[in-house]
């Protein structure tokens, strides 16, 4: 998508869907994709991943639409994945926690679903593929029906509105800057994805992040550009609490001949 293109989608959005209503139309989602999916119910692990969610959050805090407050929510899955709803909301998949090696990595995660946050993707891509008089509609309650459908369809493929590459990449981008400016380590966003790459048709759940997103390659290529230019700084990688937490999941469901799910 280019530049133009993206600018006359995002004043669109911005017109015919107002953060009030996006929010609104996120509580309705939300609820949606509660109704398919499963809460992780280990109060401890939910409580990491929202004070890890709530630093990236206070990072982002000058670019962050008016009145929206991320809420970050472990599903029971065994996906690699994370995604956000309107409104701000962010699920993480409990597969995802599994397949991170630090903190650091899951940070950068989180930073990329911010970016999609406030670049406002979600609310796009739902003016772009749904238009506004069916939107209107699920936001005065008038089409229950559409809204079950998109709650299902969240729960099983592992995102709202199948962004495009360009939104991809300026989330990509948004969650780079965002982990320079952090405590973390940033190189340790292009190692989660190369090591995602690499690990490709071999371990479950993978396949659905890669056919969402841009090849693990062209990203470490852009990410690693905008790191140099940045000095290539560094941070902290903190393995210790993903260890704790990965202790503390459920083991993987494993169903004996089910392929891994795909987006």
């Amino acid at each position: 998508m280019g530049f133009a293109c993206a600018t006359v989608q995002r004043e669109a959005a911005n017109t015919l869907i107002s953060t009030d209503d996006e929010i609104k139309l996120g509580q309705q989602v939300r609820a949606e994709v509660l109704k398919q999916s499963k809460e992780l119910n280990y109060p401890q692990v939910q409580a990491y991943v929202q004070s890890v969610g709530n630093k990236i959050v206070a990072l982002y805090a000058d670019r962050l639409p008016k009145g929206i407050q991320p809420k970050f929510t472990v599903l029971d899955d065994d996906q690699v994945n994370a995604f956000a709803i309107p409104g701000g909301d962010i699920f993480v998949l409990s597969g995802l926690l599994r397949a991170v090696k630090n903190e650091a990595e899951l940070a950068s995660v989180l930073s990329h679903e911010m970016g999609h946050v406030i670049e406002r993707h979600a609310a796009q891509g739902l003016v772009a593929q749904m238009g506004a008089q069916t939107l209107a509609s699920i936001l005065l309650g008038k089409n229950p029906s559409q809204l079950a459908q998109i709650g299902a369809s969240v729960a099983a493929n592992g995102y709202l509105i199948r962004n495009t590459q360009g939104f991809e990449r300026q989330a990509d981008r948004d969650g780079m800057q965002t982990m320079i400016k952090s405590d973390w380590d940033p190189h340790q966003m292009i190692a989660f994805f190369d090591q995602l790459a690499k690990e490709s048709g071999s371990v479950s759940g993978i396949e659905a992040f890669l056919s969402s997103h841009p090849p693990p390659a062209d990203r470490a290529q852009y990410l690693g550009q905008q790191l140099a230019a940045a000095g290539n700084k560094s941070g902290a990688v903190n393995p210790e609490p993903i260890a704790s937490i990965q202790q503390r999941l459920p083991p993987p469901k494993k169903v004996a001949g089910q392929p891994p799910p795909h987006g």
